[in-house]
């Protein structure tokens, strides 16, 4: 009867370590496929972080595009959807520009700035400083160009 009692007992062992066996492959499974989607969020990140897209790119050298510039119409709704651009509408000169927020708050950064002086900044840094005047995110005051408090939502 001790044999039979100890095979018995044996036998629960093994299909118990089966069952663990199985447990620990599917946690394994498991990690690895949160690892990939963690490795996939990581190099999503980097992208946006290192601005690898191209239009993102040409973006922030040229301070901005004029949506008329901008041939793929795809990648743009992309990385406005990502908040990665804006869309600036400047009614009064009847155009649609886009820019970066990084490049916005570069140049408010740079406020309280003599008029004098914002004249001496590159043309189109001096242009989006005018669109943000036009839009009222900038005015002029004191011979200054200042940041209103709506420029605020341009802060990185």
């Amino acid at each position: 009867m001790h044999e039979d009692e100890c095979a018995k007992r044996l036998k629960e062992l093994e299909e118990r370590l089966e069952a663990l066996e199985g447990l620990v492959n599917l946690a394994l499974e498991e990690l690895g496929d949160i690892r990939s989607l963690l490795e996939q969020r990581g190099e999503v990140a980097r992208r946006r972080e290192e601005g690898t897209h191209p239009l993102l790119r040409t973006i922030e050298d040229n301070k901005f595009l004029d949506t008329k510039e901008i041939r793929s119409k795809n990648a743009l709704r992309k990385l406005l959807e990502e908040g990665v651009v804006v869309l600036l509408r400047d009614e009064g000169a009847n155009r649609e520009i886009v820019t970066t927020k990084k490049v916005v708050s570069n140049l408010l950064d740079r406020l309280p700035l003599d008029v004098e002086e914002a004249q001496r900044l590159e043309e189109r840094e001096y242009q989006l400083l005018e669109i943000l005047n036009r839009l009222g995110y900038v005015i002029k005051k004191d011979n200054k160009y200042v940041a209103t408090p709506l420029a605020e939502e341009f802060k990185v």
